[in-house]
């Protein structure tokens, strides 16, 4: 009996071992996403209310860890709103996710997400903007890495 007891700790030890090492590679994954994600962007955005034209809005952004989290990141000049103006996003696997967030202006994005490429050199965004008159503003983006 105390053979057995000895073999099963034995593999107990060897699983909290093995749980504790994926958790190690998750948490490097993320880092090395977010590493890949950092730089200067090009914004290709069409919107439904406020940038209505014949042609597309287009203009750059920088994306940047967030300090402390690296499932998070910053995005300077979101919406075309100005270089000070960041938004954040969670990142999880391919995805970027915009929560709830009010920005400089009375502007606050509502919701949204970006699918990132394989590559990383490239984000399909969709995102709720609210300008703080409540007409909320639908708008898609696709972002295209600079360097």
């Amino acid at each position: 009996m105390k053979q057995f007891n000895n073999i099963i700790s034995f593999f107990l030890i060897i699983m909290i071992f093995a749980s504790s090492c994926e958790l190690i590679d998750d948490l490097a994954s993320g880092e090395d996403s977010v590493s890949k994600l950092e730089g200067q962007w090009k914004c290709d955005e069409n919107s439904e209310n406020y940038k209505k034209s014949t042609m597309d809005e287009t203009y750059e952004v920088y994306i940047s860890p967030y300090p402390g989290d690296s499932t998070r990141v910053i995005i300077s000049n979101f919406y075309h709103l100005g270089d000070d103006v960041e938004a954040t996003a969670r990142l999880s696997g391919q995805t970027l996710t915009l929560s709830n967030q009010s920005l400089p202006g009375g502007f606050t994005i509502l919701s949204g997400s970006g699918t990132i490429s394989s590559s990383f050199k490239q984000i399909t965004w969709s995102y709720r903007i609210d300008d703080g008159s409540g007409d909320i503003d639908n708008a898609t983006a696709t972002y295209t890495k600079i360097y």
